[in-house]
């Protein structure tokens, strides 16, 4: 697992990237000062959040899942940031049409969706704790894991195939309707085995 000075020298080396890019784009497109403003302000607060956490809960005490959660999250997070404002360079400087950083970016979430389906489901455990039995448990992880890794294929997928105008709709549509069937599938469990929130333990 990665440890705590590993991460947060990984968020440093992405925080001068940052640094670097902004600027550029701040040069070249002055008239998007804000944006490049916002990306230079939150890379330092994604540190100090980091360092915040660790004060509070070293990350060797999480379990491997939530450790890897929360690590993968913060780099994919940091990384999305870089892409985009290396896109919007390339765009600036007339490498890349703005067409095609659009699809890249349906790309890029549609692989994150296909993430959030393979790592969601290790996330799952608490629902054992809500009296769930082992069976139900595993099937609402399999159910939830395949409906993300489905929904970030199709989310792909629509930006592949769609025309730039429709993709995001159907794409958005599609991740919707995957959110939306996960919640109705875990309150149906709850319900069918008499666990809703009222029923939890105190502990």
């Amino acid at each position: 697992m990665m440890t705590y000075k590993q991460l947060l020298a990984s968020v440093g080396i992405l925080t001068l990237t940052v640094f670097g890019l902004a600027t550029a784009n701040w040069i070249y497109n002055p008239e998007r000062a804000s944006a490049w403003i916002a990306a230079i302000v939150f890379m330092p607060i994604v540190l100090v959040v980091i360092s915040i956490i660790e004060r509070a809960r070293p990350l060797e005490t999480y379990s491997t899942e939530k450790h890897t959660y929360f690590t993968r999250s913060v780099l994919i997070a940091c990384l999305m940031i870089v892409g985009s404002l290396t896109m919007r360079l390339l765009n600036v400087l007339e490498i890349l049409e703005i067409t095609m950083i659009e699809r890249i970016t349906g790309l890029a979430l549609g692989a994150l969706l296909i993430f959030m389906g393979n790592l969601t489901p290790k996330l799952l455990g608490p629902i054992s704790e809500m009296k769930c039995d082992a069976e139900t448990t595993q099937s609402l992880k399999r159910f939830t894991g395949i409906s993300f890794v489905t929904a970030g294929i199709g989310y792909m997928l629509a930006w592949i195939a769609l025309p730039v105008e429709r993709a995001n709709s159907v794409a958005m549509t599609i991740c919707l309707a995957a959110v939306i069937l996960v919640v109705a599938r875990c309150l149906w469990a709850f319900r069918t085995q008499g666990t809703g929130p009222s029923n939890l333990s105190p502990d």
